[in-house]
Order: C-alpha cells, then sequence, then structure tokens
C-alpha cells in the first residue's frame, strides 16, 4: 500500500520545432507524482487514463520505479 497518492490529470506534452518535435508525458498529477519521488518510494498515481497508457508511457513509469 501506498503512503501517499498524487490524484488528477495527467497529459501528454509535444514541443513541435522546425526540424523534429518532442513528445513527453505531462500534467500536474505526473509533476506532483514525480516530485513526491524524489523523497520516498512510497507512491502512486490515481488518473483517468486510455488504454494506450501502458503502451506510450508505460516504460518511463517503470523505469523511474513508478
Amino acid at each position: 500500500m501506498a503512503e501517499y497518492l498524487s490524484c488528477g490529470n495527467i497529459m501528454t506534452d509535444q514541443v513541435l520545432l522546425p526540424d523534429s518535435s518532442r513528445t513527453s508525458i505531462g500534467g500536474p498529477a505526473l509533476f506532483a507524482l514525480s516530485g513526491i519521488r524524489l523523497f520516498t518510494e512510497s507512491c502512486k498515481l490515481v488518473s483517468c487514463a486510455g488504454e494506450d497508457f501502458d503502451e506510450s508511457y508505460g516504460a518511463w513509469m517503470r523505469r523511474n520505479g513508478l
């Protein structure tokens, strides 16, 4: 059981440059979760997500211990 829950929206941020683009996970719930994770591993994300969440962000979440 997690000691802290980060609840709220997650979003996909996309930066478009003239010759490239970068897509990353963002949103207030994820930013809060990342901050909590600096101090404890006992935290979880609580948010609505689409069916493609794991495909898009699962590797990042696992890599960062989330």
